[in-house]
């Protein structure tokens, strides 16, 4: 990624100066790499300390610079791989991309986490992988649901042009960041310059073929994992599953409690909608911290 002075006028002009810095010397301090598996380029961070690693992901319309908050938070006590799934087009393949990025840098054992539509990737990821896992949580993520899928939908996405559709899929990422609560002028700027590395990431990295990628594996996972994991009462780890009182998918907590009955729950209250871990992260944080490393 590449911020020069053109794109910090377009994308940045009026955020944080604290957060901008912060980003930029993320993106200084945590260079990508990148690799190739069956033919497919595979970018990722590894980075961090500490004896467990946390696993997670990015992809479709960001890199994997878009988790930055996280990988400073965590970096200190877990090592770190955030693997970017643009390249593949299914989900086996990608949880074969994931564990040829794992080979690499040598490591077997992980605790994984996904947020939003990360966490469909994680509960994937999870299920063809359980020996592998640790310890799961999903934060305000989708349950996979048969009917959620819209082949039609999927069918007008092909043909529509995108320069049409990214407008309309920028919209409906503002609306999901959307709050209701009194917040501090800190976290003020700190949302704000999410959503403008958000519209930076739709304009700069998303085209039409890796959100069609996207939804074809988003089809997948709705369709294949959607029935009782297979053996999940003798995986010896443990879930957590994080959302708040009024996140959009609230509604599927039930069915991630029915797919992982053993789960624990935890739930901010009501005005942070979607963004309530972004509004409350050092306690979000926390909550993670403490339930990888088994401070509970």
């Amino acid at each position: 990624m590449n911020l020069d002075a053109q794109t910090i006028r377009k994308y940045f002009d009026g955020v944080s100066e604290k957060e901008l810095r912060r980003f930029q010397d993320f993106l200084a301090t945590h260079p990508l790499k990148h690799t190739d598996f069956k033919g497919k380029p595979i970018s990722y961070i590894c980075c961090g300390k500490g004896e467990k690693t946390m696993l997670t992901f990015s992809g479709g319309h960001s890199g994997p610079w878009a988790i930055y908050s996280s990988v400073l938070g965590f970096e200190e006590e877990f090592r770190i791989v955030v693997v970017d799934f643009s390249s593949c087009d299914n989900l086996d393949d990608f949880c074969l991309c994931v564990n040829h990025v794992l080979g690499l840098e040598g490591i077997d054992r992980v605790c994984v986490t996904g947020q939003s539509l990360t966490g469909m990737f994680a509960q994937a990821y999870f299920r063809r992988n359980m020996a592998r896992v640790e310890a799961l949580v999903l934060t305000n993520t989708p349950a996979p649901k048969k009917d959620r899928n819209k082949k039609a939908a999927l069918a007008i996405f092909r043909i529509f042009p995108f320069f049409l559709l990214k407008p309309l899929l920028k919209r409906s990422l503002v609306r999901l960041g959307k709050i209701d609560a009194i917040i501090s002028p800190e976290i003020e700027d700190r949302l704000r310059f999410r959503m403008a590395l958000l519209r930076h990431d739709m304009d700069r990295e998303a085209s039409k073929k890796t959100l069609l990628d996207l939804i074809r594996m988003l089809f997948e996972f709705n369709e294949k994992d959607a029935a009782p994991t297979e053996n999940f009462d003798r995986w010896p780890g443990k879930v957590l599953i994080v959302t708040s009182d009024d996140e959009p998918y609230r509604e599927d907590v039930k069915l991630l409690l029915a797919i992982y009955p053993n789960a624990e729950l935890y739930s901010f209250p009501a005005g942070g909608r979607h963004a309530a871990p972004l509004i409350n992260m050092e306690k979000f944080q926390g909550l993670i911290r403490d339930f990888f490393l088994n401070k509970k």
